[in-house]
């Protein structure tokens, strides 16, 4: 499997779905916390937006959390399908 890839050192492909590694602040119980959330997306538009699944929004205990692209640290690109 590929190794994680820092956002500083490359980016992946526009409308590319890669894994992402995104460490963002989140409100939690009344203090903001250092969370972070794995998942599938990429990049979009003119390589400045991101998207998760089919849409920019990131959703968490049910409120919707908006992400800049400085959040996404680390990418990897997907596995192989099996066979």
């Amino acid at each position: 499997m590929s190794e994680w890839i820092s956002t500083d050192d490359r980016l992946p492909e526009i409308n590319r779905s890669v894994l992402l590694l995104i460490i963002y602040q989140k409100f939690d119980e009344g203090t903001n916390v250092e969370s972070e959330e794995i998942c599938v997306g990429g990049r979009v538009g003119d390589g400045d937006d991101w998207f998760i699944g089919n849409t920019r929004i990131m959703w968490d205990y049910g409120y919707n959390l908006q992400f800049t692209s400085d959040d996404v640290t680390h990418w990897m690109p997907l596995p192989d399908l099996p066979k």
